[in-house]
């Protein structure tokens, strides 16, 4: 198999487990009682935009980098991290409260979403650099 073929196979492959996590997640949030499809997107979002920061940081770690293939670095980040995390579900989840008129809580669910996504991200990446 030719190395695109195997990038390629490893980033759907990644993208598939991504996804199925994050459908468990909301799975999991609506069976226990909460609004699952918000949370979930967000919590996604959060572990996506954590591990990719800590997976970058550990790669470029001069002591500890990991000697990871392009094939394995794209299953991880393009694949997994980009199947976890959602934003296209993350705007129609906005768009919604917008059409919904529900201004303050839309504003408040983007300006929360957003800076926690890149705290986790930037967390992630100082404890992969570590």
């Amino acid at each position: 198999m030719s190395t695109r073929w195997q990038i390629l196979t490893a980033v759907a492959l990644g993208s598939a487990l991504g996804a199925g996590l994050r459908y468990v997640l909301v799975i999991v949030l609506l069976s226990s009682g909460l609004p699952g499809a918000i949370w979930g997107t967000l919590l996604a979002n959060v572990l996506g935009s954590g591990l990719i920061g800590w997976y970058a940081g550990r790669l470029q770690h001069p002591l500890h980098a990991f000697q990871h293939s392009t094939a394995t670095q794209q299953f991880v980040m393009a694949g997994f991290c980009g199947g976890l995390t959602t934003f296209s579900f993350f705007s129609l989840e906005l768009l919604s409260f917008l059409l919904e008129q529900q201004y303050g809580f839309a504003g408040l669910y983007l300006a929360t979403s957003l800076t926690v996504w890149v705290v986790a991200a930037h967390i992630g990446f100082r404890r992969g650099c570590k």
